[in-house]
């Protein structure tokens, strides 16, 4: 998890430190509420975010970040975000730590991504 010194924007870099802190803490749902506060502060500070293609996985072809979006019961509304507003529906009260830690690599992969 060292690479979050690298990631640009101060917000999203506080929400990730928090986020990591709920992950060592043992507080999944804690952390995939934090994961959500810095994905909404990145798509805030980086206008057309969620229409960037971003390779899929190997073989298939580039998808919008929106698409790519983790689907574990922290879920982004899709046809919001297609229109440019950010919505989250949270399908369960507790998140395993799995859970958790995908979502933070990816709010942090795509934070290291604008980065680059």
């Amino acid at each position: 998890m060292a690479k979050l010194d690298r990631v640009e924007q101060a917000e999203v870099r506080t929400y990730l430190g928090r986020a990591r802190d709920e992950l060592r803490a043992g507080d999944a749902t804690g952390a995939v509420h934090s994961c959500w506060e810095a994905f909404a502060a990145l798509a805030a500070s980086t206008p057309g975010i969620l229409q960037k293609p971003r390779p899929g996985p190997p073989g298939a072809p580039a998808m919008k970040l929106v698409m790519l979006w983790p689907e574990l019961g922290a879920n982004l509304d899709k046809a919001a975000a297609e229109r440019g507003d950010l919505a989250v529906t949270y399908e369960k009260d507790v998140f395993s730590l799995s859970e958790a830690m995908t979502y933070y690599e990816f709010v942090l992969d795509t934070a290291l991504e604008l980065a680059e």
